[in-house]
């Protein structure tokens, strides 16, 4: 599964504890991603808000795995 080509509506509706990561990241970029972001892809968000693609995959496999 590449995450990157997924958009954020979808891994948020697989994965609702992914949200906490997601107001991190709006914390962060001062962009409220789930409003403005949430039909990108995850490479497109990150791009968009200049936040390092692999990182965030580390960041969002953990959530993800996280119980």
């Amino acid at each position: 599964m590449d995450l990157s080509k997924e958009k954020l509506l979808d891994i948020v509706d697989k994965h609702p504890k992914t949200i906490r990561l997601f107001k991190e990241y709006e914390n962060k970029t001062g962009n409220c991603i789930l409003c403005n972001d949430l039909f990108l892809t995850l490479e497109d968000m990150s791009r968009v808000n200049n936040l390092n693609l692999d990182e965030v995959l580390v960041d969002l496999k953990g959530h993800i795995n996280r119980r």
